[in-house]
């Protein structure tokens, strides 16, 4: 559904950033990678954590500021 509709993107809100499934990270790091969106689920994951864990992955750091802000800011029509 997010590969087919320009207007549906994704939050990665719900998951502790190091156990983000493989298969999801693969997407994030090819397809989705302008479709994916930064989320923390606070008060469960502490903003400072997700952020945390989200830049110690192996993603390009293009890919992480994607995920971010950019993809938001295209989304919202704020960039």
């Amino acid at each position: 559904m997010v590969q087919r509709n320009p207007n549906v993107y994704f939050d990665i809100s719900g998951w502790v950033p190091r156990y983000l499934p493989k298969l999801l990270l693969d997407y994030i790091a090819g397809p989705l990678r302008n479709k994916a969106l930064f989320g923390t689920d606070f008060p469960l994951i502490p903003w400072e954590r997700a952020v945390s864990e989200l830049n110690a992955l192996s993603l390009k750091e293009s890919t992480k500021q994607k995920v971010f802000g950019e993809n938001a800011k295209r989304l919202l029509n704020l960039a």
